[in-house]
């Protein structure tokens, strides 16, 4: 794959070290694969959290919604594993130790292009959200989406963009790796260097 950005960091010591793999592509708005209704059926039919979190479903936003403004959008996959490979892990650990660290990102590189990001995962500013307490969202204008809410196939960007898969723990042996998919919405493939720039420099969690 031809990704117009790769990068590893490396966070931590000894056996708590985790590799970041981290993985961008530009494409346009309209080559993202997006079904809102499709998704949203497994998330209220398998998910214990539905409609229990603003940023998840239900809500009636889709993809295009979102994106309306912007041509392009900036798709980044995180890779992340324990850095000697060290098997079984805790796929949960690795990912509550890498999601600061992914917002971070997000947050830099939509401030650069003037942009709300899309998240990988349901927002946790609040913990629990308050629309599971049934109020209402104390900070909406920090809340970010998640891809899956939108109805983006995270399964066909990662394969189509990066040539990888999105793995999930089995029976508590944990995947090779743990993966976010998030995006910035971008006006114009102009902003590509900006951008570019902007995530060239982060070095570490």
């Amino acid at each position: 794959m031809a990704e117009a950005f790769r990068k590893v960091i490396f966070s931590g010591k000894g056996l708590e070290e985790i590799k970041i793999e981290i993985l961008g592509e530009f494409i346009p708005c309209r080559e993202v694969k997006a079904d809102k209704k499709y998704f949203e059926k497994f998330c209220r039919e398998g998910c214990p959290n539905y409609d229990k979190n603003y940023s998840c479903p239900s809500h009636n936003q889709t993809f295009d919604d979102y994106v309306k403004g912007f041509d392009c959008i900036f798709v980044l996959m995180f890779c992340m594993s324990p850095a000697g490979g060290k098997k079984p892990f805790d796929a949960k650990i690795i990912e509550k130790k890498a999601a600061p660290f992914v917002e971070k990102i997000l947050r830099s590189l939509e401030k650069a292009a003037g942009s709300k990001a899309i998240a990988a995962r349901s927002c946790s500013i609040c913990a629990p959200c308050k629309k599971s307490l049934g109020e209402k969202c104390p900070s909406p204008e920090k809340m970010r989406r998640d891809m899956v809410s939108l109805g983006v196939d995270c399964t066909d960007l990662a394969r189509k963009l990066f040539g990888r898969k999105i793995l999930w723990d089995k029976n508590g042996k944990g995947p090779e790796y743990v993966s976010f998919v998030c995006g910035v919405p971008v006006k114009s493939l102009e902003e590509k260097e900006k951008l570019l720039r902007i995530l060239s420099h982060e070095r570490k969690l």
